[in-house]
């Protein structure tokens, strides 16, 4: 992330666009902020928009604003986005779900600067930065003619990849801690911080949805806290409340990191069952016992050890085969 952090530092002042790409609740929004607020148009609006849930002619009618009779419901005329960033910075998310009528709209902006209003004829200037963010690989999308190459080229003039957060988990305690400042304010709540066990198990977490995810775990931590620190338990609990997985997709190998079991009665006393880790033992031995150890803690229901462990369905049937695991 320190690189992260210098190239944001560096692009913040260059008046140029930036792609940035990661997974979804990664913190591109976040980024674009933060590029924003260091920009020379910090003084500027900051307008950000989802492309991902607009309808294509809703994208046009957000960007580019509308006259009044120009489509069913258009009562009023109304400015854009592109219009109403002026001066600003326009974050535009999901650009990969755009479609290829409004990629070719949106390419004309960004090289003539002016553009015109649905249903309109007068062209209007803007003076926008571009930021853009996915989390599909446009690459890709290019090569499958799904994004115009054009388009790609001058949106990613700087790229800027954010890893996910299980790949720098450095940075958990740091985020937790912040949030759970943020949080404890503004709701009132009496919460002095994460004890030691506590914070070992938000770090053992795979946290495949990413920052976003942890900002809602720590939110549902500080206002069901009832004492000051938010334990090992505490913690456990709400991993397992908040997990949300799809059963019949195998998840990213990335992501099988063990999710901690709904603490029982008798966990409140002492440490969950897990796999023993020490020197000497493979990754399939401890994986294989960790297993194991889920299966029997869930009587066999292989959807409830799946959720767990923090992986799919399909992914949990495969490694019981592979490890002729009997149930």
């Amino acid at each position: 992330m320190q690189k992260v952090y210098r190239s944001i530092r560096r692009v913040s002042r260059l008046d140029i666009p930036v792609l940035i790409t990661g997974e979804s609740g990664s913190g591109k929004e976040l980024v674009a902020h933060a590029i924003h607020n260091e920009s020379p148009r910090r003084s500027g609006p900051f307008h950000a928009v989802n492309t991902g849930a607009l309808t294509p002619d809703l994208i046009a009618s957000e960007l580019f604003g509308h006259e009044k009779g120009a489509f069913t419901g258009a009562t009023a005329s109304k400015k854009g986005v592109f219009e109403i960033a002026d001066g600003g910075t326009l974050f535009l998310d999901e650009i990969g779900t755009m479609g290829l009528d409004n990629q070719v709209d949106l390419l004309r902006v960004i090289e003539s600067q002016t553009f015109t209003r649905v249903g309109g004829t007068t062209p209007i200037r803007s003076n926008v930065r571009i930021l853009a963010a996915a989390n599909a690989d446009l690459r890709e999308m290019v090569r499958e003619q799904r994004f115009r190459a054009d388009l790609y080229y001058r949106l990613s003039v700087f790229p800027l990849p954010l890893p996910p957060l299980r790949k720098r988990r450095t940075d958990i305690p740091i985020l937790a801690e912040f949030f759970r400042q943020q949080y404890a304010s503004r709701y009132n709540h009496e919460v002095r911080g994460f004890d030691e066990r506590a914070i070992r198990q938000l770090r053992s977490y795979g946290w495949p949805g990413n920052v976003r995810e942890l900002s809602n775990v720590v939110l549902r931590l500080v206002v069901s806290a009832t004492d000051p620190m938010i334990t090992e338990v505490d913690v456990a609990e709400a991993l397992y409340q908040t997990a949300v997985l799809v059963d019949d997709e195998p998840a990213s190998t990335d992501h099988e990191i063990p999710l901690p079991t709904a603490p029982s009665e008798t966990a409140r006393e002492s440490a969950p069952e897990a796999a023993r880790v020490m020197a000497g033992r493979t990754i399939e031995e401890v994986e294989r016992e960790l297993i194991e150890a889920t299966l029997r803690r869930t009587g066999g229901n292989r959807t409830k050890a799946a959720r767990l462990l923090g992986i799919s369905r399909k992914s949990l049937y495969n490694k019981v085969r592979s490890y002729e695991i009997d149930e």
